[in-house]
Parts: C-alpha cells; sequence; structure tokens
C-alpha cells in the first residue's frame, strides 16, 4: 500500500492537482478583485494550467504572476474590449422595443454579433497565455480558431454552463476550486485544437 503515498502514488498526484487547484483558484480571486485586472487574472490562470496539462516544471504562485506581469496591458486592452462589445450588446437588446418594427431587424443583427464575440472570449485569452502576438493579432486567431472548431466552442460552453450549475448547487467551490477546475477544463478542450497549429500560424 506504500506506493498509493509515494511521489509517483495516485494519493499523491490527486492531492497534489487539487492543491494546485487551490491556489490558483486563490490567486485569481484576489487578481481579480479590482474587476478591470480579470483579463491578465485570466491569461495568467490559464498559462500556469496550460503548464501543468503539458506536464512541464509549475510553480504555482511564481508563474502565475509572471505571466500576470508580462501580459497585464494586452490582457486588459483585451478584456475591456469585450467588456464594451458586451455592454453594447446587452444595451442594444434591451432596447428593441424602442425599435419598433425595426426590433426583429436589430435583434437579427445582434445575434450574430453576440456569437462572435463569445467565440472570441472563448479562445482569446488560452492563446494569449502561450503566444506572442498584436491584441488584433490575438483576437483575429481567437475568431478564426472557433470558427474552424465550433463544435470545440460548443463543448467549452457545455463545460462552463455545468461548471455554473455545480457553483450554483454548491456556492463554496466558487472560492475554492471553481474558477481553476473550469480553466484547467476548458483548455484540456483549447490545447487539443492549439496543437494542431505552429505558432504563428493562425
Amino acid at each position: 500500500m506504500k506506493w498509493l503515498f509515494n511521489t509517483e502514488g495516485i494519493i499523491y498526484k490527486i492531492m497534489t492537482a487539487v492543491y494546485q487547484m487551490i491556489i490558483l483558484n486563490l490567486l485569481w480571486c484576489i487578481t481579480s478583485m479590482p474587476l478591470i485586472t480579470v483579463g491578465a487574472s485570466t491569461t495568467a490562470l490559464y498559462y500556469v494550467i496550460g503548464k501543468i496539462a503539458r506536464k512541464e516544471e509549475v510553480h504555482e504562485i511564481k508563474d502565475f504572476y509572471k505571466s500576470f506581469r508580462e501580459n497585464f496591458k494586452q490582457a486588459t486592452c483585451i478584456w475591456v474590449i469585450l467588456c464594451a462589445a458586451y455592454v453594447m450588446i446587452y444595451t442594444n437588446l434591451s432596447f428593441l422595443e424602442n425599435y419598433g418594427s425595426m426590433g426583429g431587424l436589430m435583434l437579427a443583427v445582434q445575434l450574430p454579433v453576440l456569437v462572435q464575440v463569445v467565440i472570441i472570449t472563448v479562445f482569446v485569452f488560452p492563446l494569449l497565455s502561450r503566444y506572442a502576438s498584436s491584441t488584433i493579432g490575438i483576437i483575429k486567431a481567437s475568431w478564426v480558431l472557433g470558427i474552424k472548431h465550433v463544435f470545440s466552442c460548443f463543448g467549452i460552453l457545455a463545460i462552463i454552463a455545468a461548471a455554473a450549475l455545480i457553483a450554483r448547487t454548491v456556492p463554496g467551490l466558487f472560492l475554492l476550486v471553481f474558477i481553476s477546475f473550469t480553466a484547467f477544463a476548458i483548455y484540456l478542450v483549447v490545447g487539443r485544437v492549439m496543437e494542431k497549429y505552429r505558432p504563428g500560424a493562425v
């Protein structure tokens, strides 16, 4: 039975994974408190999770803050752009009645735009955590990957929906492991997509 508890044993590996998820979840929550920093903290979260998924050497706190600092400006810019897009779409959809007979047309225009923004949101921070490119380049690459791998997008949205349902049932999970475990599950999908392309190929 000793093999269960040594560094190669299943118990040790499970406890290590849980520890990493708790630490990363806590780091994300702390660094996301100003709200404006959510993009940078999410990018940092995906950076560390990517290293874990690729079985690289990981220093959770050090690696998290390394990515947070290096990608802060670009991630924050992208986050602000996405927030502005969502606010604009929400505002337009909230006032459909004011458009009268044009309300149906406005709805037909806004829903496809919303889909595109969601697709970009799904891929943009995992991509930014791994590849260096311009802000426009990262956003464009996210959109292209989302369109080319639309079923992966559906899978990721299903993961988010399931995680949200679980967190609603057990609220304490949000502060403990909700964000990190959800991000890990998403990265497993996004990572498989990214592995199909060389850096700079999309």
